[in-house]
Formats: structure tokens, sequence, C-alpha cells
């Protein structure tokens, strides 16, 4: 018995980065994800990175790099949770020939969720970091590409502040304002 929860604990850690692709890639089927695609390419038990992300049948969402790091522990009784998304590009379709959101407009809209279907909420102090990020507008007149950079702080999931700048790239370091 002793040995065999070793080895099933060495093989887990072995195989950590095919079994968590397996299980994100049943997670996005099971939620219907079209055109879905990541590579994860580390996990431990403090951080968590996944390369090329891609949603939608036509790359309706994309993001080079996002990176979640965290203490398990820690986060499970209300502490940090660091997200870092590098290179996030979004399209939206404002033109009124198909849907705002292409091949996901079904999941983002949230028009048929029941309480049944919504995540669960975890109590935790957010910390989100959007570098080098796009939003891509297609309009009757063309196509509106607005760079954007974001940063959202939280002391808990109902207390968030944030940045944003339209310029691209990063937000200069900056210190919360008191008011």
């Amino acid at each position: 018995m002793g040995l065999g929860l070793i080895l099933l604990g060495v093989l887990v850690g072995y195989f950590r980065l095919p079994l968590t692709q397996y299980l994100l890639d049943q997670a996005a089927g099971s939620y219907q994800v079209p055109g879905f695609s990541a590579q994860i390419s580390e996990i431990s038990h403090r951080k968590l990175t996944i390369d090329k992300i891609s949603a939608g049948d036509e790359g309706e969402i994309t993001l080079d790099h996002l990176a979640l790091e965290y203490d398990l522990l820690d986060l499970w009784q209300g502490g940090r949770l660091s997200i870092d998304v590098d290179g996030l590009k979004l399209s939206l379709d404002v033109t009124g020939e198909g849907p705002v959101w292409g091949t996901l407009d079904s999941l983002l809209s949230g028009g048929d969720k029941t309480g049944n279907d919504a995540l669960p909420v975890l109590r935790f102090k957010p910390e989100i970091t959007l570098n080098n990020s796009q939003l891509s507008i297609n309009t009757e007149q063309g196509i509106a590409v607005l760079p954007f950079a974001a940063e959202v702080l939280g002391s808990s999931e109902d207390d968030l502040q944030g940045w944003m700048s339209f310029e691209g790239g990063t937000l200069a370091q900056h210190e919360p304002e008191e008011l």
C-alpha cells in the first residue's frame, strides 16, 4: 500500500504537465469552447504558466502568455492570486453582420447561465496585469485597433482598483492614490 502511494505520487509528479494539459482540454471541451488551443509550459504548487492560448474558430481571443502565481494554502484562506497576462488580443464585430464575439458569442454573452452553471467563487486577493494587449473592433468604417495595458489590484474579490492605458505596452510604475 505504501509503495503504491509513493509510485502514484512519482507518476503524478512526472506526468503533471501532460495530465494538466489533458484536464485543461477536457474543461474547454465540456464548456464547448470553439477553436480552443493552449500549451501548458509550467505547473507547480506555486505557479501555472500557459502559452499560446486561442479561443474561437477565427481566433477571437488569443493570448501569448498567462502566468498564475499563488500559494495554494494561502489562496484558500483569502491570499493573493497574481495573474500576469501578456499579448491579449480581443476581436469584436460591431457591424451588425454577425455576433459581436463571433463564434464565442454564445459563451460570452452570458444570457442563458443558471446558478448551477456558474463558476465557484474563491475568496482571494487578485492582482491582474495585462501587458501588450490589443482590442480590434470591426466597424462599418473599417477595423479600429486599440492597444492597451491594465492593472487590477484588490484587497478581496469585491474590492478592486484598476488602471488602464490605451498607449499599449506596459503601465508605468505607479502608486495607488488615497481618496
